[in-house]
């Protein structure tokens, strides 16, 4: 017997499962790396920052390894904002 919650889908067809994550916090990293570049405070290095946020959002399936990316990300956000300010 199905629960109420799961999905129908055709027989023979399975239903995929859902690995998008999307920013979450890091919506707010890019957005203050924007207001500081507008008020004149650093500077914006387009490629390293398309760079990074395409490197956080690739699907990673287990929980554990988004939670580890997550973990990397941080200190390499320090480094492009090291980048950012030194010019």
């Amino acid at each position: 017997m199905r629960s109420e919650n799961a999905e129908q889908s055709p027989p023979g067809r399975t239903v995929p499962r859902v690995l998008w994550r999307g920013l979450g916090f890091w919506n707010f990293y890019f957005f203050s790396k924007l207001l500081l570049y507008w008020g004149g405070y650093i500077n914006l290095h387009v490629f390293y920052n398309l760079l990074f946020a395409a490197a956080l959002l690739i699907p990673l399936p287990p929980v554990w390894l988004h939670r580890l990316r997550h973990l990397i990300a941080v200190p390499c956000s320090q480094s492009t904002a090291v980048i950012a300010a030194s010019i």
